[in-house]
């Protein structure tokens, strides 16, 4: 039995009561027969930290700040009889996931109770399809649960809030990659099947939309397969685009600048040297160079994909440059964002302005 952290909120005549549960047989009996609503999250909650959609939650924090008190855009929360993703902040990673992409590929970057709070009804505590129990015995049971529901064509609804301890920030992905193990055999599944593109106007756009997903989850193989399939393909290219970002990280440096060379100049590079040139200031004020770099990646004016090999290579290579290692593993985790994106979009058939959600 995998073993956990999840924080479940329950109504009581005193308010919301919060128990932790560790693993997962605990959690499926403590929110088995409920009549109310719960609250999940893997958030440590010390009393009155974060505000969530719901009145029980927020008067705790609102006798610590009144004057915050406007409850009106939470009234999606409270009337709904829908799941609802709840997250503590419109700049947070998990609301710019959701506002960005499709939701059956939004719930599949990443898992929703470490970024906020998910409020389930009664009525989606009980078990269904036959299943014993609501949530299954997996590292990640919430997570699981959602992309069941959304791919079930569940209306989840999404809503933000404010917190007092903001978790903002953005991501980090390993250079070079890391193995899955067995134990994420469950999101290797969600990730292998499911419709993630409705109605896909590019049909090898939409299968690189899932090569992007395995590869940012370190299903390198898998990613490798169905990049591989559409080679050549699509409206830019993008699956040559994964499999240059696979090899990379596999890591093989040399046929990583061969697929970068097949796909040539692609339309995020501009807003990834923006990302990276306001990166590479911070990091000179950690007190390492990168005059070089920066010139090399030919940033601001442009963007080098193969002089970015060569850094992942040389952060990669040696012990002593941490500080390049952490600079390259953001660059790779916003490079990959921003790829989806538009690999999404050009599944689509969308332009930059149209929103995916």
């Amino acid at each position: 039995m995998h073993v956990f952290a999840i924080h479940v909120g329950r109504h009581s005549p005193t308010g919301l009561e919060w128990e932790n549960c560790d693993t997962v047989t605990a959690l499926n009996d403590l929110v088995s027969g409920q009549d109310e609503s719960v609250l999940l999250t893997q958030y440590d909650v010390p009393e009155a930290d974060y505000v969530v959609g719901a009145d029980e939650v927020l008067d705790a924090y609102y006798a610590h700040a009144p004057q915050h008190r406007d409850l009106s855009h939470f009234q999606v929360v409270r009337d709904r009889d829908a799941p609802t993703l709840i997250v503590e902040s419109a700049e947070s990673a998990l609301a710019d996931d959701w506002t960005r992409f499709p939701r059956q590929v939004a719930v599949r970057i990443a898992g929703p109770e470490f970024g906020g709070f998910i409020r389930i009804p009664p009525q989606f505590l009980q078990a269904d399809d036959g299943a014993e129990r609501v949530f299954r015995d997996v590292t990640d049971p919430v997570w699981d649960w959602l992309i069941r529901q959304i791919d079930a064509d569940v209306d989840v609804s999404f809503v933000h809030t404010r917190t007092l301890n903001s978790c903002q920030g953005g991501g980090w992905s390993a250079i070079p990659r890391c193995w899955p193990g067995n134990e994420k055999e469950w999101l290797r599944q969600h990730l292998l099947h499911g419709e993630l593109i409705v109605a896909a106007e590019s049909p090898a756009d939409a299968i690189a939309v899932r090569a992007g997903l395995l590869q940012i989850h370190d299903f390198l193989h898998e990613s490798h397969e169905l990049a591989q399939s559409v080679e050549g393909e699509g409206r830019h290219a993008n699956g040559d685009y994964w499999h240059a970002i696979m090899h990379r990280r596999e890591p093989d440096y040399g046929n990583a600048k061969y697929w970068y060379r097949r796909v040539g100049q692609h339309p995020l590079f501009s807003e990834l040297a923006t990302f990276a040139q306001s990166l590479l200031r911070v990091t000179e004020l950690e007190g390492t160079d990168t005059t070089e770099w920066q010139q090399r990646l030919r940033i601001p004016t442009g963007w080098d994909s193969l002089a970015f090999v060569d850094l992942c290579e040389a952060a990669a290579d040696s012990e002593n440059e941490k500080m390049l290692n952490a600079f390259a593993g953001i660059i790779q985790w916003k490079e990959m964002q921003l790829l989806l994106e538009h690999t999404c979009r050009d599944a689509l058939g969308w332009s930059e302005t149209q929103r995916m959600t």
